[in-house]
């Protein structure tokens, strides 16, 4: 069995790391080492893991930030797969032993991810299940954040680290995504595991939850890094443009979600100034994944604000207001399924088709649907 480092960088969160600390300690997989990096907290944290300094490694630091804090454990660690598991997730008890098996079988994957479930703050509630489903050599579709995934439910060589080189310290925002570009421009592949171990909470103070100004600074200044890059190909240097606009609409959905309306809609016209009018499959399949969102409060009324707030350059996209509530019912309707949420899929069939009814050639919608029905007083 390979030693795997199981690093809990960890600000403040007494309330959850003793829980993120129990679930790592429940694998199966038994051949691992767990080390807590507090970073500068000033609540009980310490206190609250003092009972098992005799099964952790704990280190304290003054607060670098959460890229500071993983490689402060990674110095410290001697795993040789690596898994950085944020201090409020959790892992299946399982997760380790399949991630794990995955590398051991795949000498091209750098690293392997998983789905996720994202939960409650009380971990009681399951909010959504997420199954990317991507695998293979992932670059380009880093880029265009055509897919993500969390650092909690991802083992990483540690020979691969060594290659790339430590999370930037510079980024204090974004430095995961920034690791897993430096992975896919070394050419290394990535492994993937169909199946939710990891689950993530939602809460108000989780990292993702919030924007600011800050933050798309440090996002985007991530961008500028890796197309400042010398030995680009042409075909990635022509990515640029598109991957800003990206940044700019995801971002925007952001300010949306926070009733932020004027910085949302700057955003979007800094997108329009950058790269164009987007594609329209692409712009619907962006609100509904922004409205699918569990922080999303009212997904209707989210689609209905951004597109009462369109710039003047976006005119044709208004058009598209019908459809776009129709993609999120049909999206809504898969991530029920995925979730064997049966009740809640039939909510969205009469929404999906009135909205669009090009989802009566959809094959994969109607399957759903049709099985949904079938589970009525199951």
């Amino acid at each position: 069995m390979s030693l795997i480092s199981v690093i809990i960088p960890s600000y403040n969160q007494e309330s959850y790391i003793i829980d993120a600390v129990e679930s790592v300690l429940a694998q199966t997989y038994t051949d691992c080492e767990i080390i807590v990096v507090d970073d500068g907290s000033i609540d009980n944290t310490h206190a609250r893991l003092t009972s098992y300094f005799d099964r952790i490694r704990y280190l304290h630091q003054a607060n670098k930030g959460l890229s500071g804090a993983r490689n402060a454990g990674l110095a410290a660690s001697h795993g040789d797969y690596i898994l950085f598991l944020d201090g409020d997730d959790l892992l299946r008890s399982d997760a380790l032993e399949k991630l794990s098996c995955i590398l051991d079988q795949s000498p091209d994957d750098g690293l392997v991810y998983s789905a996720w479930q994202q939960v409650s703050a009380d971990d009681k509630s399951v909010l959504s299940e997420i199954h990317p489903r991507q695998v293979g050599h992932l670059l380009k579709s880093l880029l265009l954040r055509e897919f993500f995934f969390f650092g909690s439910s991802t083992l990483i060589r540690r020979s691969v680290l060594e290659q790339v080189g430590p999370f930037d310290e510079t980024l204090t925002w974004g430095d995961d995504a920034d690791m897993w570009l430096r992975i896919g421009l070394a050419g290394w592949s990535f492994g993937y595991l169909d199946e939710p171990i990891l689950q993530y909470r939602v809460h108000h103070a989780s990292m993702t939850a919030t924007v600011s100004t800050h933050q798309i600074e440090s996002w985007q200044a991530g961008l500028r890094k890796f197309f400042a890059m010398p030995d680009l190909t042409p075909e990635l240097r022509s990515l640029e443009k598109q991957a800003c606009a990206v940044l700019y609409f995801e971002t925007a959905g952001r300010y949306f979600r926070a009733g932020e309306y004027e910085l949302g809609r700057e955003l979007l016209c800094q997108a329009l100034q950058v790269n164009g009018i987007p594609d329209t499959d692409w712009f619907l399949n962006w609100l509904a994944g922004t409205a699918l969102d569990p922080r999303t409060g009212n997904p209707i009324e989210f689609i209905e604000r951004i597109f009462d707030q369109l710039p003047p350059e976006a005119i044709g996209l208004r058009t598209l207001r019908r459809r776009a509530q129709g993609r999120y019912h049909t999206a809504a309707s898969f991530t029920a399924h995925l979730s064997h949420n049966s009740a809640a899929v039939r909510q969205h069939i009469l929404p999906a088709l009135l909205n669009d009814p090009t989802n009566i050639a959809n094959r994969g919608f109607m399957k759903v649907a049709f099985n949904s029905l079938l589970q009525i007083g199951d």
